[in-house]
C-alpha cells in the first residue's frame, strides 16, 4: 500500500479515522495528522514505512521496533509522555495512534532564536527530567534524547516523544544486538557509541548533552566525520561551556564536569539527583555552596523535581524572586507611550537617513540567513514601527501614542533604528507592544493596602507568567514586564519613595499606595504587514470539492460545509513569536491571524448560512451558487489582465477548479468616495479583460464602518441604467446588490461591516 493510497483511505468501524496530511517522517514511520471522527479530536497517526517494491517480512525487527514504541509510551502515565490511544494494522502494516501535540521542538526553538537563558534551560530539563524519572522507574529507557525528540507545548512544558528504540525491561519484543547502535551519535552516551547495555545513565547523559546545546547553541564535541567524533567522545575533554557562555556562573561548567563523565558510575545516580543538581544552579535559589553532583541541595530544593515548585515554595516567602534585567526610570512620563519613548531613546541607534518606504520595509523586516532579525524599534517619519523577527507587532502613531491598525506610511521619510540591546530576552518587544495593546486581563484594581503586591508577583512568576504588572498611584507609575515568570524589564515614572535603582526592589510598594492590573500582552500586526508576509499565498481547498451541486437550472440551493476543516494543510505556522519558552502564552502568529484569510474562511464557512438564513441566495445568485465551486484561494495577489500585460491587486480571489475567477474581496479600512470608486473601476477592469470566460460573479468590500456618501456611490452603482434599458431592471429578475456593465453583464458587489461579533454583510442597501 503506498502513500497515495493511504491518503485515500475511508474511516470505517476499524479505522475510525480521517487522514488530514502529512505531518512528518522519521526512519521507521510515516506520521499523519488525522481526524477521529468519533470523538472529534486531532490525533497522530504513525505507520510503519516499507519499500515500494517490497512489504516487509512479518517477523522482522524493524516491524518489532515499530511497536515497541507503542508498548514503551504506553508503560508510562505521565503528562510529559505522548498517549497511545490504539494500535492496529492496515493491509499488514503496524499503525499506532497516539494524541495530536502542538508545539515546537527544542531543536527549532535554538535554530530560531540562538542559546536560552539558563533559567529557562534549567526548566525544560527538569520538565525532560521528571519524565525520565518515571520510565526509569518502571524500566523504560529511552535512549535516543535529544532536541528533536522534546516537543514545547503551548503551556512550556515538554513532550518526549519518539520511543522508536526504547529499551523495556524484561521485553520479549526487540532485544538489542551487542555492538549495535541506533541512537543520533551527537547525544549519545559512551556507552552507547561502543555497543555496550545501557541503563537510565545513559539517558542522563544524553539530557546533560541536551542541555548543553539549550545554552550553547552547539555540543560538546565537535568533530569532522563519525569516526573523529567517536575518539573525541571516548578519549578528549569536552569544550568548556563558559568559552561560549562565559557570563555562566562558574558552577555551571563543574556541572558538566560531572554530568559527561564517561564512566557512568562517576554521573549522577538517577534522575531526581540530576534535577536537585540542576536547581541547585539557578542564583538564589540555593544555600552557596552547593555542588553539582547532588551531594548537598539546599533546604528549598529538597525533593524537588521542577523549578516551578520550587519557585512556588519561594513565593510563599512574600520575597520577589529576581530583580528585573533592566530598570528604566523615565524623567518625565507617566504614560505607556511616553515611558516607551523614553526607553527606545537609550537604546543603540542608527539613522540611515531618509528612505523610500517601499525599500524601508523590505530591509526592516528581512530575515537573513546568516545572521538575525531586526529586533528593536524603527521611526518612519512619525510612526513608530515595533519589529522582531521580520514581524511589525506594533505600528504607533509618535503624535498621539495610539496604535494604528492601518499602513499610512508615507512614501518616504526620514528613518531612525532603535536596537533591543542584547542583554533582552527574545519576546520583550512583544511585552512593549502589548503595553500599548493589553490582551487578556488576569487581576484589576489590587489596592496594595489590602492585597500583598509583592507576594501576587512572585506567584507570577513562579507560574512562569508572561505579561505586564501596570502599578497606579496618584503621583507615580510603574511596568512590570514578566517574560516567562523572568522580570525581564521594569519602567517607572519618577516620585517613587525608594529609588528603585538603589534599593532592594522588593521594596518599592512599603511606602507606597498604589492599584495594580495584571494583563497579557495582546499585540496585533497591522494590516499592511500581512500584504507584506502573505503576498501571493494560495489556499486550496481540496475537502469541498466532493460536495453536491445545486439541483435544477438556475436552482439557488447552497449545502451547508465547515470546507476549512481542510486547512490543517495550510503550513501556518510561517511566522511564530512563540519561540518554545516556559508557559509562553504569545499566539504565533500565522496565516490564519490575516484579515484576507479571515475574509476567505468567512466566505466559505459562514456566508452560505447566512444567505440561506435570511432568504437571500436567489437574489444573489451568482455571489451565493458560485461560493460551491471555490477551490482556491488567492490572498494578497495582483489579478492579471489576460493579453493586457496589467494586474489589479485584490485582497481575495476565489477560482474554481478550472481556474475561473469567481469572486473578489478587498479590505478597505477607511473607505471613502475615492478607494471604493477605485476599487469598483479596478473589478470592472478585471471582468472586462475576462468577458469570454464569464468570470468574477460576486465581490466583497469588507469595512469597520461605511461613511454614508460611501454608500450613496454604492447605491448609483445599483441603479445604473443601460441604451434603452428600463431602471430596476435587476429588480425584475429578482437580483440585489447587482452592478449591471452591460444589459447582460454585471456583478454582485456585497458591503460586509466588521463589528465586535464578527463579519456581518449589509443585503439591505
Amino acid at each position: 500500500m503506498s502513500t497515495t493510497t493511504l491518503l485515500q483511505i475511508q474511516p470505517s468501524s476499524e479505522f475510525p479515522y480521517r487522514i488530514d496530511r502529512v505531518a512528518g517522517e522519521g526512519a521507521m514511520g510515516i506520521v499523519y495528522r488525522a481526524t477521529d471522527i468519533n470523538l472529534a479530536r486531532s490525533v497522530a497517526i504513525k505507520i510503519l514505512k516499507t519499500d515500494s517494491d517490497s512489504q516487509l517480512a512479518a517477523g522482522s525487527e524493524t516491524r518489532q521496533r515499530f511497536l515497541q514504541e507503542a508498548r514503551a509510551a504506553a508503560t508510562l502515565t505521565h503528562p510529559g509522555v505522548t498517549t497511545v490511544y490504539q494500535i492496529g494494522h492496515l493491509d499488514d502494516r503496524p499503525f499506532i495512534v497516539m494524541e495530536w501535540v502542538e508545539g515546537i521542538t527544542l531543536e527549532e526553538a535554538v535554530q530560531r532564536q540562538g542559546p536560552l537563558h539558563l533559567e529557562r534551560a534549567i526548566a525544560y530539563m527538569t520538565d525532560l527530567l521528571e519524565v525520565l524519572d518515571a520510565a526509569h522507574s518502571v524500566g523504560v529507557v529511552h535512549r535516543d534524547i535529544k532536541p528533536a525528540n522534546l516537543m514545547v507545548m503551548g503551556d512550556g512544558r515538554l513532550k518526549v516523544m519518539d520511543f522508536g528504540i526504547a529499551q523495556l525491561q524484561d521485553s520479549d519484543l526487540v532485544q538489542t544486538m551487542a555492538g549495535s547502535v541506533l541512537a543520533t551519535p551527537s547525544f549519545a552516551s559512551p556507552e552507547q557509541m561502543q555497543g555496550f547495555k545501557v541503563d537510565g545513565r545513559s539517558d542522563l547523559f544524553s539530557t546533560a548533552v541536551v542541555f548543553y546545546h539549550l545554552l550553547t547553541g552547539s555540543l560538546p564535541w565537535k568533530r569532522d566525520n563519525l569516526m573523529q567524533f567517536i575518539q573525541a567522545l571516548l578519549q578528549e575533554p569536552h569544550e568548556p561551556v563558559r568559552s561560549h557562555r562565559p557570563e555562566l556562573p562558574i558552577l555551571v561548567e563543574s556541572w558538566f564536569s560531572s554530568a559527561l563523565e564517561r564512566q557512568r558510575e562517576k554521573r549522577f545516580g538517577d534522575a531526581k539527583a540530576m534535577a536537585r543538581s540542576l536547581l541547585a544552579l539557578v542564583p538564589g535559589k540555593s544555600d552557596s555552596g552547593t555542588r553539582p553532583d547532588g551531594g548537598r541541595a539546599s533546604r528549598s530544593l529538597a525533593g524537588a523535581l521542577t523549578l516551578r515548585e520550587t519557585a512556588q515554595a519561594l513565593a510563599e516567602t512574600s520575597v520577589l524572586t529576581t530583580p528585573p534585567a533592566t530598570i528604566y526610570v523615565a524623567e518625565d512620563a507617566r504614560s505607556p507611550w511616553q515611558m516607551l519613548a523614553e526607553l527606545l531613546r537609550s537604546w543603540q541607534e542608527q539613522t540611515p537617513g531618509t528612505m523610500d518606504r517601499d525599500a524601508f520595509l523590505a530591509k526592516l523586516l528581512d530575515k537573513p540567513i546568516h545572521t538575525a532579525a531586526f529586533a528593536g524599534a524603527a521611526l518612519f517619519g512619525n510612526h513608530c514601527l515595533l519589529v522582531e523577527g521580520g514581524v511589525v507587532l506594533s505600528l504607533i502613531d509618535v503624535e498621539t501614542g495610539q496604535v494604528v491598525d492601518h499602513g499610512q506610511l508615507q512614501a518616504s521619510a526620514p528613518v531612525r533604528l532603535f536596537f533591543l540591546p542584547p542583554v533582552h530576552g527574545e519576546g520583550l518587544l512583544f511585552l512593549l507592544a502589548g503595553l500599548l495593546s493589553p490582551g487578556k486581563t488576569h487581576h484589576r484594581n489590587l489596592d496594595s493596602l489590602v492585597v500583598k503586591l509583592p507576594a501576587l508577583i512572585a506567584k507570577l512568576q513562579s507560574e512562569g507568567f508572561e505579561g505586564i504588572v501596570a502599578l497606579q498611584g496618584s503621583e507615580v507609575a510603574a511596568y512590570l514586564l514578566l517574560l516567562a515568570g523572568k522580570a525581564e524589564l521594569a519602567l517607572l515614572s519618577n516620585g517613587w519613595a525608594d529609588d528603585p535603582r538603589q534599593t532592594d526592589w522588593s521594596h518599592w510598594l512599603a511606602h507606597q499606595s498604589v492599584k495594580a492590573r495584571v494583563f497579557e500582552s495582546g499585540p496585533r500586526p497591522p494590516d499592511f504587514w500581512f500584504h507584506y508576509a502573505y503576498k501571493n499565498r494560495e489556499v486550496v481547498l481540496e475537502e469541498v470539492l466532493g460536495l453536491p451541486k445545486p439541483q435544477g437550472k438556475g436552482s439557488s440551493a447552497i449545502t451547508l460545509v465547515s470546507a476549512f476543516d481542510a486547512l490543517d494543510r495550510v503550513d501556518g505556522r510561517l511566522f511564530r513569536l512563540d519561540t518554545g519558552e516556559p508557559a509562553c502564552p504569545r499566539e504565533p502568529i500565522c496565516l490564519r491571524d490575516s484579515p484576507a484569510f479571515r475574509i476567505l474562511d468567512w466566505m466559505v464557512d459562514d456566508l452560505p448560512r447566512l444567505l440561506i438564513e435570511r432568504q437571500r441566495a436567489k437574489p444573489w445568485k451568482y455571489l451565493a451558487d458560485w461560493l460551491l465551486q471555490i477551490h482556491r484561494g488567492k490572498l494578497h495577489t495582483a489579478l492579471e489582465r489576460p493579453g493586457q500585460g496589467m494586474s489589479d491587486p485584490f485582497d481575495v480571489v476565489t477560482e474554481n477548479e478550472q481556474g475561473k475567477v469567481l469572486h473578489l474581496a478587498q479590505r478597505l479600512d477607511i473607505p471613502s468616495v475615492d478607494t471604493m470608486q477605485r476599487f469598483i473601476d479596478r473589478v470592472i477592469a478585471a471582468k472586462e479583460a475576462r468577458r469570454k470566460g464569464g468570470d468574477i460573479g460576486g465581490v466583497l468590500v469588507i469595512s469597520p464602518k461605511f461613511p454614508g456618501d460611501v454608500l450613496d456611490l454604492y447605491r448609483s452603482y445599483l441603479n445604473r441604467g443601460f441604451g434603452n434599458q428600463l431602471l430596476g431592471l435587476d429588480k425584475s429578475m429578482g437580483y440585489e446588490g447587482f452592478v449591471r456593465m452591460s444589459a447582460r453583464r454585471g456583478f454582485h458587489l456585497l458591503l460586509v461591516e466588521e463589528t465586535s461579533s464578527g463579519l456581518q454583510p449589509l443585503f439591505h442597501y
